[in-house]
């Protein structure tokens, strides 16, 4: 055997056994459960993972949706149970509900609920057990229900889901998995109390290394168009376009409007008259001003004669 220290017991690499290990990116999360149960809790469960059948993966999944039921139902019984105590006891008194102690009533219920969550749990857990145990032909389902526990009910329901559709998504060789993961540096720290949210990866994992590199690495910078006149010391600047309103660039982008309509007025350029128009006009305003004025000259002789 290797002097190596990331060998793990009992595993050869050189002639180790290969066997799937699913769809690329699924990362088996096989370390929390060794630092919580150990490897040989996860080899049983390997073991007897790779003779389920399909049925026995269904038989599996009724199995947990029976519990999650049965525990919802007695939580939510508990709770409405002692929360309307306050309530029952105001009415019994008063003949109304007025003035009940609510937050009194919430405590109790969340109390409740705790207490008669766990009470579902264990007798959902224990009445499927049984009922699967008169079945000689569910000994595959018995033997993987026992290694599990019922805390874990949700995370198990969703990996013998995914399982009982997609044969490639099993359970890989822990052995060949933790000694990759070893190999490669990646580091899966447990979870709250020791417990893991993914024990069996069905949800892809990224190495901490990648994670670092990639926040470490500085985003790109928006790149700027530039042309052969930003080195032209004698270029004229062109004027800047007026910014448009959300309403105007849209109306703009779909063709409701041309972007010479879409300035603002205030954008625009005060209309500068022609020269040679103004002169025309002053000289038509003169030739209409000699027509209306009478002849002062004429008029003074026709008043003297």
């Amino acid at each position: 055997m290797s002097n190596n220290n990331n060998q793990i017991p009992g595993i050869n690499p050189d002639n180790g056994p290969a066997l799937p290990r699913g769809p690329p990116g699924r990362e088996f999360n096989a370390i929390d459960i060794i630092n919580t149960r150990g490897f040989d809790h996860l080899m049983k469960l390997y073991e007897v993972d790779r003779r389920l059948t399909m049925r026995n993966r269904q038989d599996i999944i009724d199995f947990y949706t029976s519990l999650s039921k049965s525990t919802l139902s007695y939580g939510w019984g508990a709770f409405f149970a002692l929360g309307s105590i306050p309530f029952v006891l105001r009415y019994r008194r008063t003949g109304s509900t007025r003035g009940a102690r609510a937050g009194l009533g919430i405590i109790g219920g969340m109390l409740g609920m705790m207490a008669g969550s766990n009470y579902g749990l264990r007798r959902g857990y224990s009445t499927g057990f049984h009922a699967l145990e008169q079945d000689s032909s569910k000994q595959p389902v018995v033997e993987m229900i026992k290694l599990m526990s019922p805390m874990e009910a949700p995370m198990w329901m969703r990996y013998f889901q995914e399982t009982a559709k997609d044969e490639t998504k099993v359970m890989p060789d822990p052995r060949v998995v933790v000694q990759q993961l070893k190999e490669q540096g990646i580091e899966i720290k447990p979870g709250f109390l020791g417990r893991t949210r993914d024990p069996l990866g069905i949800h892809p994992r990224r190495p901490a290394s990648v994670c670092r590199d990639q926040s470490s690495t500085a985003q790109p910078s928006i790149a700027t168009q530039v042309s052969e006149m930003d080195n032209d010391p004698f270029a004229e600047a062109e004027p800047a376009k007026p910014t448009l309103s959300p309403w105007e660039a849209v109306r703009v982008r779909n063709g409701l409007a041309r972007y010479d309509r879409a300035v603002p007025v205030s954008a625009q350029q005060p209309y500068a008259d022609s020269s040679d128009a103004q002169t025309s006009f002053d000289q038509l305003m003169e030739k209409e001003r000699g027509y209306s004025e009478p002849d002062a000259s004429k008029d003074d002789g026709d008043k003297w004669a």
